[in-house]
């Protein structure tokens, strides 16, 4: 480590230049909420996603493909199923609220969304 020499932060020297904004994590699990079994496939789950991210948020957002573990309350049963991360910055609630009614309806799923003040920026 340290061996690589040039300028830090932004590009003019300096150290970073953070702004303050809001970040939202919406991940959103493809297996039916009544059957625990997911209906289509997982490609198929992520073009849906993908379609509504690029209406919803034209400011970016990225979709990260993962796992989530859970326990059907009704039957104690466990079950693991693929999920998708999606992560905005500095969008409205009721874009948020708009995507997830979306993802809800389509997945029978409940959304989990978690919001958080942040400090980013972009470096160059």
């Amino acid at each position: 480590m340290g061996q690589f020499k040039g300028g830090s932060g932004s590009g003019s020297g300096g150290g970073f230049n953070f702004s303050r904004g809001t970040s939202y994590l919406i991940t959103v699990g493809i297996n039916d909420g009544d059957t625990n079994c997911q209906p289509i496939p997982t490609a198929q789950a992520l073009a849906y996603i993908e379609r509504v991210c690029s209406v919803t948020f034209p400011n970016g957002y990225t979709v990260i493909e993962s796992v989530t573990g859970y326990t059907d309350q009704r039957t104690g049963k466990p079950y693991v199923q693929t999920s998708f991360v999606i992560n905005v910055l500095n969008t409205t609630e009721a874009e948020v609220l708009e995507c997830v009614s979306l993802y809800s309806q389509r997945f029978n799923q409940r959304i989990l969304v978690e919001r958080f003040n942040v400090e980013y920026t972009y470096y160059k």
